[in-house]
């Protein structure tokens, strides 16, 4: 079965060695991945390369490891409780109800940080 692509309109076009090798030259100082992109980029772009930073995303986004420890946590304590139910079938109220709380906790948290983490990707997106 063939790939449905995207972009289905193929365009040729013919270079020299040396405008080649220039076009390659200027792909890498733009830090462009391939030269479809680089070459699409040029002609869409009125010949600018539009670059997106998203080094504050990225130190976002590394606050979601705080949330994937605390859900990790949530487990272990779930496991726990599990274990205790398969060996008495006895389980205290008092620990479901905290799991409950910690579970809303993490989910409002959760929740927070990704809007913030839209929020800041479009300010990046439009700032381009």
């Amino acid at each position: 079965m063939k790939k449905k692509l995207y972009r289905n309109q193929p365009l040729k076009v013919y270079v020299t060695e040396k405008e080649k090798e220039q076009i390659l030259k200027n792909m890498e100082k733009a830090n462009a991945k391939t030269i479809t992109n680089y070459v699409r980029e040029m002609a869409l772009n009125e010949g600018k390369i539009k670059v997106y930073h998203f080094s504050e995303l990225k130190n976002a986004l590394s606050e979601t490891g705080k949330y994937v420890y605390e859900l990790n946590k949530i487990g272990n304590n779930i496991n726990q409780i599990a274990k205790k139910v398969n060996e008495s079938d006895v389980v205290a109220k008092e620990e479901v109800q905290y799991l409950q709380i910690q579970f809303e906790q993490i989910k409002k948290n959760y929740e927070t940080t990704f809007n913030l983490l839209l929020k800041e990707l479009n300010r990046v997106m439009r700032s381009n």
